[in-house]
């Protein structure tokens, strides 16, 4: 090699070990400060709030319309946003409602989850403690949990993130309904996913892909159909991998295709950034989403509880059973959700129970 050729060799080896050496002492620099990626995104890992996530109770989870004064979300590296134990309405390990499930490998005892978004949260009662009731009326002499490990604004992809903290209590099935946040546009241009993979990777990364996507015009929803199907498999695949039982719902809706509500077109373009087109669509998404449902738990060991379908049958007054988004149930409608989910849920149990007298 030629003096001048070694010269070059070198002086590019400095250039790039310069590139290294600032890439480096950017991500550093980036961690050392926290450096929030919602700074060069408004929308970044946003669901409707203006704090980026759901910090109070702006839906009135007890009662529509009448929201609690208190805080009852913090942020979480794994989910986004998770509840925060004994807030009014969760017990000391942050899950909905305030019976306290009895920690401990008691073979005796047995465990129902339950995973979902705003529609296993908001009510009171919600169909868990509903089902819960009929359990320990039913069966006396038997002690049950049912862990309610919902929280609003989830989506399926929160969805397999909030399994682990549930896989420790060992439960003999998790119901499992998600059937709306996927379906709403992100208003930051990211897919729950990618906006995962953007806080768990390099700063330096998400900060560039962040700022293209609050510059992009292209709407991307939280959990594109694809996307909603292999989460909802991952989940199903996880679920059975435990030796338990996936019981999958699908989520009612009272919105009809062709006539949506005045209200939708100012609230989901006010609260999602949709616009009306994309509105007009709702219900058509979301009838896509109930057949993935239908698909992912079409096999054994998995249940499939209908609601979707049988909901329509009902002669229940629809203002009773919906609240006024069409989309959350009031205390009708839970009921309605319990009568349907319970036995599912009592399959599970009988067999439980006679395993348990076998062993």
């Amino acid at each position: 090699m030629t003096n001048g050729g070694r010269k070059w060799t070198r002086r590019a080896a400095a250039a790039l070990l310069g590139v290294v050496v600032a890439g480096v002492g950017a991500e550093l620099g980036l961690r050392l400060f926290d450096f929030n990626v919602a700074s060069v995104n408004a929308g970044y890992m946003q669901f409707g709030y203006a704090q980026g996530i759901p910090a109070f109770d702006e839906d009135g989870v007890l009662v529509e319309g009448r929201s609690l004064k208190v805080r009852l979300f913090e942020p979480d590296p794994e989910t986004f946003w998770r509840p925060i134990p004994d807030a009014v309405v969760t017990n000391s390990f942050g899950f909905r409602g305030r019976t306290e499930p009895v920690p401990g490998d008691d073979s005796e005892r047995i465990r129902i989850a339950f995973i979902g978004d705003s529609c296993t949260f908001l009510g009171n009662p919600v169909y868990p403690e509903l089902i819960q009731l009929a359990l320990q009326r039913r069966f006396a002499d038997r002690d049950f949990d049912c862990i309610n490990a919902s929280c609003p604004g989830y989506s399926s992809f929160q969805g397999t993130k909030v399994l682990p903290r549930i896989e420790e209590w060992r439960p003999e099935a998790v119901v499992v309904n998600f059937g709306w946040n996927d379906h709403f546009q992100s208003i930051g241009g990211l897919s729950d996913s990618a906006q995962y993979a953007l806080q768990h990777g390099l700063r330096s990364v998400g900060l560039v892909r962040a700022w293209l996507a609050s510059r992009s015009h292209d709407p991307v929803m939280r959990g594109p159909l694809g996307h909603y199907e292999d989460h909802l498999e991952e989940i199903r695949d996880t679920i059975i991998g435990w030796g338990a039982v996936p019981i999958f719902v699908t989520a009612p809706s009272a919105f009809v295709d062709g006539a949506m509500p005045d209200w939708s077109y100012n609230f989901y373009g006010k609260y999602h950034g949709m616009d009306r087109e994309t509105v007009d669509a709702i219900p058509r998404m979301h009838a896509a989403q109930v057949e993935a449902v239908r698909r992912v738990a079409s096999e054994p060991p998995c249940i499939l509880v209908d609601a979707a379908g049988e909901f329509p049958k009902s002669a229940e007054p629809i203002e009773k059973v919906f609240r006024k988004d069409l989309a959350h149930f009031r205390t009708s409608g839970h009921r309605m959700m319990a009568d349907l989910v319970g036995p599912a849920v009592l399959k599970v149990v009988r067999r439980a129970i006679a395993r348990q007298k076998g062993s």
